[in-house]
């Protein structure tokens, strides 16, 4: 159309009739109705057509093809003047001295860090050997090592009784094994006698006198109810019944704090034990000889057995087993503070032979923790405890070396290697009774007391750990400390329960399937022990 133009239509080699100057494109009339006349551009080529309809050549010259545009090179030639290569640019010199510096000042600082970190490591210094068991023997060493044997539980309630039997602890291949087995398979009792079907009254073989037992006298295990220490002249100074089947007289059974039922032996005496020299079951009263044997070593009678300050080293391989309780751990040779926990308890490994599926932590994990406080109400462990957890084995299928390091300044507990560390503990800070945020008053029956502090004279931050403290090995069989904790993992007694060790006893043929046969599986495995004093 006229109105409608593009680009050709502007340019000079256009036809005359499509120029802005042509009337017709404005809309103009033609002059005539014939054909235009032929348009010639200024090009020498041109087209020829045959005659037109006035008889004559219609000759059209074709527009010559645009032109192309020369390239123009940006390249320089020739010699190229580079000012900045004649004077240096003082910036650029600048910039490389102070990377350059930034480099050497980032070493110096790191050196600085690591200086200061490595002098405040906590070391315990030069050490001398003082105590060091290879198992070389072939047989237990008793200048070394003594056994605690006993039915009364050792403070957590456990459901085992520790022999010398070598069924129970002996060398093989240079290694120590503590293996626990069956009462009923010991041919000393039997299942009926263990339940109490056929009732036993019997006294513990070879019952050791002031052990550990004595340490736990005023520990509660589950409620404190009543609690009072065993006298001389009868297993309870006071019974309280928790349990219809459990009555609450003495010889009975009931446990004077509910803790364990049974009474003596498979009960819970005022102290919150079973009592540490007598069997006695009774199917009427739920009350059952300790249903697993077991053994527990301690290091308390040796010569250079005991240590305060320097390095402990133990090298084991933990059980397997549902409810099984591994334990390596110290205790004081003299309580300086009172009975526990005032005196305190340093535990380097504690762990379950458990499968690691078990909720309340497996044969994967291993707790370390301290033990202290002013009564058995205030035991403040839970401020200083830690564990580790193996994330590809579990510590029933390799040795694993556990190690404290302690002197008066800090505790360090690791499992194989320092950066492992399980607790840390720094004693510079504050004393264990302000660590501890105990109440200021507490209530004893109807009175309330002051809280007392049992290390106010100590003079420093370290007690109660500023005294000597002894080695024990053991494995034990429940519990009623809330070690195995109830409604977890199928478990087949509750602590609280007056008949917990009957109804663990009951239950036999369903943890015994967890056991292993091999005692290279079933039993704690201690490859060696080494005590270093500061020297």
């Amino acid at each position: 159309m006229p109105w409608m133009r593009n680009e050709s239509s502007l340019g000079q080699h256009t036809p005359p009739g499509s120029r802005p100057e042509s009337p017709s494109f404005f809309g103009g009339q033609r002059s005539s109705n014939a054909a235009p006349l032929p348009y010639h551009a200024h090009s020498s080529a041109s087209s020829t057509y045959g005659p037109g309809p006035y008889g004559t050549e219609s000759v059209y010259t074709t527009a010559p093809a645009r032109s192309k545009r020369v390239f123009v090179s940006n390249l320089l030639v020739g010699p190229i003047e580079k000012p900045w290569l004649k004077r240096s640019d003082p910036w650029l010199r600048a910039s490389w001295w102070i990377t350059v510096g930034l480099w050497f000042a980032g070493f110096a600082g790191t050196g600085v860090i690591l200086f200061f970190a490595y002098r405040d490591t906590p070391s315990v210094g030069n050490v001398c050997v003082k105590f060091n068991e290879e198992f070389n023997d072939g047989k237990i060493n008793t200048n070394l090592w003594s056994y605690e044997i006993s039915a009364g539980g050792f403070g957590t309630g456990g459901f085992e009784w520790t022999t010398n039997d070598p069924k129970n602890s002996y060398i093989k291949g240079n290694k120590l094994y503590i293996m626990p087995t069956l009462t009923e398979e010991s041919g000393q009792f039997s299942r009926d006698q263990v339940l109490g079907v056929k009732p036993v009254n019997e006294a513990v073989p070879d019952c050791t006198t002031g052990d550990s037992n004595d340490y736990f006298i005023d520990r509660p295990v589950g409620p404190a109810v009543g609690i009072q220490k065993r006298d001389s002249g009868s297993i309870f100074k006071r019974g309280v019944q928790l349990d219809d089947r459990a009555p609450a007289d003495p010889d009975s059974g009931g446990g004077a704090n509910g803790a364990t039922g049974g009474g003596s032996g498979g009960g819970a005496p005022a102290n919150g034990q079973h009592d540490p020299c007598s069997f006695i079951s009774s199917q009427t009263a739920f009350r059952a000889v300790n249903p697993v044997q077991s053994a527990r070593l301690i290091t308390k009678n040796a010569q250079f057995g005991s240590l305060k300050y320097g390095r402990v080293e133990v090298r084991a391989k933990m059980p397997t087993g549902d409810w099984l309780y591994p334990q390596i751990f110290m205790l004081p040779t003299k309580p300086a503070y009172g009975n526990w926990p005032k005196s305190g308890q340093i535990d380097l490994a504690l762990s379950r032979g458990n499968d690691p599926n078990y909720r309340g932590g497996g044969r994967d994990f291993i707790t370390s923790d301290i033990h202290w406080g002013p009564n058995v109400g205030f035991d403040a462990v839970d401020r200083t405890r830690g564990w580790y957890q193996q994330r590809r084995t579990n510590f029933n299928q390799a040795f694993h070396t556990f190690t404290l390091e302690w002197t008066d300044k800090f505790m360090w507990i690791f499992v194989d290697r320092r950066v492992q560390r399980v607790i840390n503990l720094d004693f510079r800070k504050q004393s264990f009774f302000d660590r501890g945020h105990f109440p200021l008053t507490f209530r004893n029956g109807t009175d309330e007391q002051l809280t007392p502090d049992p290390w106010v004279n100590s003079k420093n931050n370290v007690a109660p750990f500023d005294q000597e403290f002894y080695l024990l090995l053991t494995v034990q069989a429940g519990g009623t400390a809330g070690w195995f904790q109830d409604n977890v993992g199928q478990k087949p007694w509750f602590d609280q329960s007056a008949t917990a060790m009957w109804d663990f006893a009951n239950r036999t043929d369903v943890w015994k399937s967890t056991w292993p046969k091999s005692d290279d599986q079933r039993a704690m495995i201690v490859d060696y022990v080494k005590i270093w004093r500061q020297c």
